[in-house]
């Protein structure tokens, strides 16, 4: 799921959630994040991350999750992302 929200977040929700192409310092912002930028954030071929963000949302919805909910999962995801940044 954090490639999934990385890649296929809109533009709103990458300002929402705080991921800012800007602060990357040119690398997609798979490749930016610690947890994410390891392995060399892979694309896979059988799918885009961007088309499992859409399934994830459509698994969401038909558990009866509203927006609210789905946000608020996604703002948890986005945090440990964030969290992930930190150097102690």
């Amino acid at each position: 799921i954090f490639y999934q929200l990385l890649r296929g977040a809109s533009d709103e929700q990458k300002k929402k959630y705080h991921f800012d192409d800007g602060h990357t310092h040119g690398l997609e912002l798979a490749n930016h994040y610690h947890y994410t930028g390891q392995g060399g954030a892979p694309q896979l071929r059988e799918f885009t991350d961007e088309e499992g963000l859409q399934y994830t949302l459509k698994g969401m919805k038909s558990l009866g999750w509203d927006e609210a909910k789905r946000d608020t999962v996604f703002s948890l995801v986005a945090g440990l992302l964030h969290l992930g940044q930190i150097n102690f």
